[in-house]
């Protein structure tokens, strides 16, 4: 090999090197790939804005049809009592309609009465939602003392969740890098770019701890108390 080669050869070599050095200074550790997988979490507490009630009309009676035509009197009168109190038609809503034939078996006291079940029950119920909670005491009042033999609620919600979303979801995506960050930071890492984010249901509130009572001079002590919303969300990582 005459000098000229080995200029060459050696020309070449240098290269190789060169190219290798400036592939790891400008790509550092590239067998160092992978992700970090973490859960981020957000919550949120907001007034309630609906409150739901129940109220049943249940009457037993020889005739069937009394049973019935009892019960459906009352029912028309309690929703008319809805309407005037200032419940809308779309905020009623009928649950359940049943009409059923008892064994008339004899009631059994100590000393005898002789008293026997009625042959026919039948009831109606209702499923009503409050829009002004303000108003949750003064419609306690007005069930419990109306033709409805049973009354439940109230059930605070939140109705509308979708205004808290955007602001709860960067929240729980935020969580989640910081969560990443020192995952990546304990194990000598950096963290790259935000590879994949899923988000797990839906704003769903939560019931919490009963603490503001609407004020009502009369009637019956109503505390919406607060709800508390979250977001849970997925997020994978790029680790470097």
């Amino acid at each position: 090999m005459n000098l000229m080669d080995r200029f060459g050869s050696l020309a070449r070599l240098l290269v190789g090197l060169l190219v290798i050095i400036a592939a790891v200074y400008l790509f550092p550790y590239p067998w160092k790939t992978g992700s970090v997988t973490v859960t981020g979490e957000a919550k949120m507490d907001t007034a309630p804005q609906v409150a739901g009630f129940n109220a049943t009309v249940t009457v037993s009676d020889d005739s069937k049809d009394i049973a019935v035509s009892t019960v459906n009197k009352k029912m028309a009168d309690l929703v008319s009592a809805l309407k005037t109190f200032g419940i809308v038609d779309a905020d009623i809503q009928t649950q359940s309609v049943v009409t059923y034939e008892n064994q008339g078996t004899q009631i059994l006291t100590y000393p005898p009465t002789g008293v026997t079940q009625k042959k026919w029950t039948a009831s109606n119920s209702v499923e009503i939602k409050l829009r002004d909670i303000s108003k949750a005491s003064a419609l306690t009042d007005l069930l419990n003392n109306s033709g409805a033999t049973g009354v439940s609620g109230p059930n605070f919600t939140v109705d509308n969740t979708k205004t808290y979303d955007a602001e709860l979801l960067a929240k729980a995506v935020s969580d989640a890098r910081v969560k990443a960050e020192e995952m990546a930071k304990a194990g000598g890492r950096r963290l790259g770019k935000m590879t994949s984010v899923s988000e797990f249901g839906a704003t769903q509130p939560i019931p919490y701890a009963l603490e503001t009572r609407v004020k009502d001079s009369v009637g019956s002590p109503i505390e919406p108390g607060t709800q508390t919303l979250y977001k849970t969300v997925t997020v994978t990582f790029e680790l470097r």
